[in-house]
């Protein structure tokens, strides 16, 4: 799929190693329509590159919301908090594809917008929480993911140098990102649409549909 080695890995966790775009929307969904606002899918687009504030406070001044951003994103845990413990499942492959990285030697983080009380119990329902020698989050960096610090950050924990590391992401503007700090990046394109799938392959380094074909290859990138 792609030959060139690596000795650190970063992964998005929400759409790239959970298959967890599903639940978002559906949060999006009961959140909007208990306000009567219909959902509009370049609102999705946005919000999966804002971490949770920023999120908020977008989500209240694009529908002139009266709650406040603490409001929100308290609505938005109730209504999270159960699918990511219970339901949300794992990209096909990616479990196999940690456990062979780790093997390997190869260090692992996660870079997030997500928040650790929803990605973490996700993480070890699945078993594969302790593959991660490192985690970022974007709350730290003060920046979304358009922006490569939280990617930057992972790296320093890591205690390696961006072209070191290959950074695996699933939305166009987060890859950009990545981009920007010096990193090689995978684009994880499951379930994306023939637009979306257009972008990613015109801004990543190379292009995954899920991680089953990594492990049918036999390599370790």
């Amino acid at each position: 799929m792609f030959d060139w080695k690596f000795d650190g890995a970063i992964f998005d966790l929400d759409g790239t190693l959970l298959d967890s775009m599903g639940v978002w929307r559906e949060v999006d969904r009961r959140f909007l329509g208990r306000r009567g606002i219909l959902y509009e899918e370049d609102y999705a687009e946005k919000m999966a590159a804002l971490y949770y504030d920023l999120a908020a406070q977008y989500t209240i001044e694009r529908y002139s919301l009266r709650e406040t951003p603490q409001e929100v994103m308290r609505e938005w845990d109730e209504l999270a908090r159960d699918e990511y413990i219970n339901d949300v499942k794992l990209i096909p492959g990616a479990a196999e594809y940690l456990a062979r990285l780790s093997a390997a030697g190869v260090k692992l983080a996660f870079a997030t917008s997500n928040n650790d009380y929803l990605a973490l119990p996700a993480l070890e329902t699945h078993g594969i929480l302790h593959y991660f020698a490192a985690h970022a989050y974007t709350r730290e960096t003060r920046k979304d993911k358009s922006e490569p610090d939280v990617y930057l950050l992972a790296a320093e924990r890591l205690g390696m140098e961006p072209g070191r590391c290959v950074v695996f992401e699933d939305v166009p503007r987060c890859v950009r990102g990545a981009k920007r700090g010096g990193f090689r990046v995978v684009a994880v394109a499951c379930g994306a649409g023939t637009e979306a799938r257009a972008e990613l392959e015109g801004c990543a380094d190379a292009v995954i549909e899920d991680f089953t074909r990594l492990l049918g290859d036999g390599s370790r990138g």
